[in-house]
């Protein structure tokens, strides 16, 4: 049986109609440049691991980390690109430039745990919410850089009250919900 891949992630209750949203779609979709949105799908990334040979121990360490934990608040307040590691897609993203210390304790007792199981989980991490994908090779980083930060994105709270242990593109493993 091949290996794969399984993920948790914090939900992000964005509305996928909000006037920045749909400003930078705007901008984006003026100067030519075509996206793959991510259009509801929000959501925080905290930890990517790259087999499956431990889900019953991380889902069991998971439920310990957050069945009774407080829902974290986040202060969103920039928006901006970067290329993904391989090099194929410009990352469109929504992030914080400050997030609270409730967030970064759950992304820190979530890896500590994947760490600790012995898990093999993707190291690099970056706090953002993906909204949508670009081709690399289609279009210049600097130029979707400049259009992405010249929209004026108010800062905006949410609490983060749903979390959900996942495998890559298919079923879920477990969710939760903090209150």
């Amino acid at each position: 049986m091949p290996e794969t891949r399984n993920y948790l992630e914090l939900k992000v209750p964005v509305g996928k109609n909000a006037i920045w949203l749909t400003r930078l779609r705007e901008a984006l979709a003026e100067e030519g440049i075509s996206v793959k949105w991510q259009d509801g799908w929000y959501h925080i990334t905290v930890v990517f691991v790259n087999d499956d040979r431990h889900v019953p121990l991380l889902y069991s360490e998971f439920n310990k980390i957050l069945n009774s934990r407080k829902a974290p608040s986040i202060t969103l307040d920039k928006i901006g690109a970067f290329t993904t590691r391989g090099g194929l897609q410009h990352i469109v993203y929504l992030a914080s430039t400050q997030p609270s210390e409730d967030v970064i304790k759950i992304i820190r007792d979530i890896r500590d745990s994947a760490k600790s199981i012995g898990a093999n989980y993707d190291s690099d991490f970056r706090l953002h919410i993906s909204l949508g994908r670009i081709d690399a090779h289609a279009y210049n980083l600097e130029k979707v850089k400049n259009i992405v930060e010249g929209i004026d994105i108010p800062p905006f709270t949410l609490e983060l009250k749903e979390v959900e242990y996942r495998y890559f593109r298919n079923n879920s493993i477990g969710k939760w919900r903090m209150y």
